[in-house]
């Protein structure tokens, strides 16, 4: 996908949050992500904002669309 397609496509993602439409935690921090690397998706795998202790991002371990951190989601258990 040419940059220019994917600017327009993130500015059409960006309008519909602006609308009020809902979208899924992991795709807005994918969206973020490619944002802050200049929409270059190599980038946001080789990310190194992590190496410096000023500049760490609460979003890195979650920028691949699963959780690097190696800690397990604890279940919600429901009951009626």
């Amino acid at each position: 996908m040419g940059l220019n397609k994917f600017k327009k496509s993130h500015q059409r993602l960006l309008d519909d949050i602006d609308l009020g439409k809902r979208i899924s935690p992991l795709t807005a921090i994918r969206t973020f992500c490619l944002e802050c690397v200049g929409f270059s998706t190599e980038e946001v795998k080789t990310c190194s904002v992590n190496e410096n202790k000023e500049t760490r991002c609460p979003l890195f371990y979650f920028r691949l669309g699963k959780n690097e951190t190696g800690k397990k989601r604890e279940k919600e258990v429901i009951t009626k």
